[in-house]
């Protein structure tokens, strides 16, 4: 996989995480009007983490980029509910 195939992946895994977390009917957590699903978006983060990691990318640029955003998505999360 190139490095610009990997820029597209990460692209699409991040805006499918976004798709999750306003889409995503009701968690399993309690969430305001504003919220949306963090479980949705957190599992579909943690599976492309995961498919970096199978692929011996774990530490590389790519996967502390999908890492950031979930933490940016957390941060979001916890400060507008």
């Amino acid at each position: 996989m190139s490095s610009q195939d990997l820029e597209i992946a990460i692209q699409h895994a991040e805006s499918h995480a976004l798709l999750e977390y306003l889409s995503a009917e009701e968690g399993s957590e309690a969430t305001s009007e504003t919220q949306g699903s963090i479980t949705a978006a957190l599992s579909s983060i943690r599976h492309f983490s995961g498919e970096l990691v199978t692929r011996n990318m774990a530490g590389s640029p790519y996967h502390e980029r999908i890492l950031q955003t979930a933490a940016r998505l957390l941060y979001y999360h916890a400060t507008h509910g």
